[in-house]
């Protein structure tokens, strides 16, 4: 397959460290589009191997059903594999998923025994987690309060995200897939309510290595604290 640069009027193909760019008109059908993709292919030798490949919309948007009949007919016809799609346009499912992943939940309550509490966004709560509670958030955790139950964060596998509290000491802490349970103790805990001060919290992270630390929020590297 020629990578060097090719164009007609409503695509254009360039060659990338990857493979293949295909850069479509914004303003084209989706079968013009793709009728003039198979021309211009046409003219190119085909590889025995197949040739990665993707495909920059801009500002167009190809649906679901679209975007799959494309790739079926450049892997059948032309060896070519669509590894990505690249849009500046969002569906309002989108737009309302990350609308949802980006909120933030404020909550003045006690998470008692038993109880489960489960978020979308980041969770920020004014009060305790018990033992035999647990709070979920698929964004970051924020407790001003006392964490002595479990804690999950970035439960859509991110691991980017922190489980912070005034006083920590879960029975356990989860970050994704990525889980830290609590040291054996042979002496009762303390049941003092705990100090809250501003900037004093603990933070739960994963760092590059993979491992779950827990260190003051001012000491956690500034890619958690988003």
């Amino acid at each position: 397959m020629d990578k060097q640069a090719k164009q007609s009027d409503l695509v254009s193909m360039k060659g990338t460290r990857d493979g293949l760019a295909f850069y479509f008109d914004e303003n084209a059908g989706f079968t013009e589009v793709k009728n003039e993709l198979h021309e211009l292919l046409k003219k190119q030798p085909t590889s025995r191997t197949a040739v990665q490949a993707k495909i920059v919309l801009g500002k167009r948007y190809l649906s679901d059903d679209e975007a799959q009949t494309l790739k079926d007919e450049l892997s059948n016809r032309h060896n070519i594999e669509i590894y990505e799609i690249e849009s500046d346009v969002m569906t309002k499912e989108e737009a309302e998923s990350i609308r949802r992943e980006q909120q933030v939940n404020k909550v003045f309550r006690v998470i008692r025994s038993g109880q489960v509490m489960d978020v979308e966004g980041d969770l920020y709560l004014i009060g305790d987690v018990n033992p035999g509670a647990t709070v979920k958030a698929t964004g970051n955790i924020y407790i001003l309060g006392w964490l002595r139950g479990t804690a999950h964060a970035g439960v859509t596998g991110k691991t980017d995200k922190v489980v912070c509290a005034a006083k920590m000491e879960p029975t356990q802490l989860r970050i994704a897939a990525y889980i830290r349970r609590a040291p054996d103790k042979g002496a009762e805990e303390d049941t003092e309510e705990p100090a809250i001060s501003e900037g004093e919290l603990e933070c739960a992270y994963v760092d590059e290595k993979g491992n779950m630390l827990i260190d003051r929020l001012q000491k956690v590297p500034m890619k958690h604290r988003s």
